[in-house]
């Protein structure tokens, strides 16, 4: 058995290997075809092209490369296994097909938790820079530090919780003003800022604490204000700052921000959402590997052995496990469905269908 184990497991790493390789490089070329014009916008020559790639690639397609290479990978095992006999003939040494695939689940497995610690490394560490170069051309970038995001410009200093680019929306904002001697002049609080035409904030209900720099042991003067006021600021980086994206933040900041709308009682169903999308999202590739494997014993019974059925099968499936799960992400978003159950919810139907599947396979 573990002669076959270590068969097996070689085998759907190598497919892994070579269906990530081919499909990253299918990318690739996909993106020079269609924005070849962007790439070159810098001016920079083959050096933007690369930033570009090296960026776009990790934040737009990687999540959902790796489960879609390790479906084809296990399918393949499987599939040449019973084209092969393989499969054949190690049940006629007594293994059934459950305990020939648990390598490949456990294999699975494993990925499975690469797949996280890479979307909260480089997969982030890419999103991140993608939204800054999308983001028009400003002097200094957003820092993300202990769950929100900060902006320093001159002598003001911005920390919020996040932006909503289609209102043009920052959510728990606070803003501090500086003099020459970096002591503190004024802190704005607000629960949200809608930037203007002009790219001048509009605080909702803001509080203002001024400070007397020469009067350290002095109170601040507190000013409230009820409903938008627009302030004056020394620095204005409305544009800048539109690049604090939720989708740009860890597991952990997005933890924090979650408990932080929470104190301040305002409704956290995105962050919510984005935080179990991302925690479930991995889970995809111990699913499809689940899932590739019935497909690719089917093999072994197909007129002429055929793979191309149990292939379409297989397309079928992740292509509705995809559109279920965008549809989900998109009404968790909304408000319709709860944000902590709805991505589990549909892991766990597809878990069952998978496993299902599997124990149906013939002895």
């Amino acid at each position: 058995m573990r002669i076959l184990t270590r068969h097996l497991v070689a085998r759907f790493l190598g497919y892994f290997a070579a269906f990530l390789i081919v499909s990253t490089i299918t990318l690739v070329i996909v993106e020079m075809m269609l924005n070849l014009g962007d790439m070159l916008r810098g001016g920079g020559g083959l050096a933007d092209v690369t930033e570009y790639l090296l960026l776009r690639v990790p934040a737009y397609y990687l999540r959902d490369v790796i489960p879609i290479a390790a479906f084809g990978a296990a399918y393949f095992t499987f599939g040449t296994a019973a084209r092969w006999l393989e499969l054949l003939a190690a049940k006629a040494g007594g293994l059934s097909p459950r305990r020939i695939a648990a390598p490949l689940l456990a294999t699975g497995g494993v990925l499975t938790a690469c797949a996280f610690l890479l979307n909260e490394t480089w997969v982030l560490d890419a999103t991140r820079g993608w939204n800054q170069r999308d983001a028009e051309a400003e002097a200094e970038s957003i820092r993300f530090r202990e769950g929100s995001f900060w902006y320093q410009r001159g002598r003001t200093i911005y920390n919020i919780g996040h932006a909503d680019r289609a209102t043009s929306t920052l959510r728990g904002v606070q803003i501090f003003e500086l003099d020459a001697r970096g002591r503190l002049l004024r802190r704005i609080q607000a629960p949200s800022a809608t930037l203007d035409e002009d790219d001048v904030f509009r605080f909702e209900a803001p509080r203002v604490h001024r400070f007397d720099p020469s009067d350290r042991a002095g109170a601040p003067r507190i000013e409230d204000h009820e409903g938008p006021v627009t302030l004056d600021l020394a620095e204005h980086t409305g544009v800048a700052l539109m690049g604090a994206d939720l989708g740009a933040l860890s597991v952990r900041e997005l933890t924090e921000v979650i408990a932080r709308e929470g104190e301040e009682g305002r409704r956290s169903e995105r962050p919510r959402a984005l935080l179990h999308a991302r925690l479930a999202e991995p889970f995809a590739v111990l699913l499809f590997v689940l899932v590739a494997i019935p497909l690719g014993a089917r093999v072994e019974r197909g007129a002429g052995r055929g793979m191309t059925l149990p292939a379409l099968y297989g397309i079928a499936t992740v292509t509705c496990f995809f559109g279920l799960r965008t549809l989900a992400e998109t009404l968790t978003v909304s408000g319709l469905l709860p944000p902590a159950s709805t991505p589990w919810a549909l892991l766990a139907g597809f878990f069952a269908f998978g496993g299902w599947r599997l124990f149906e396979m013939p002895a």
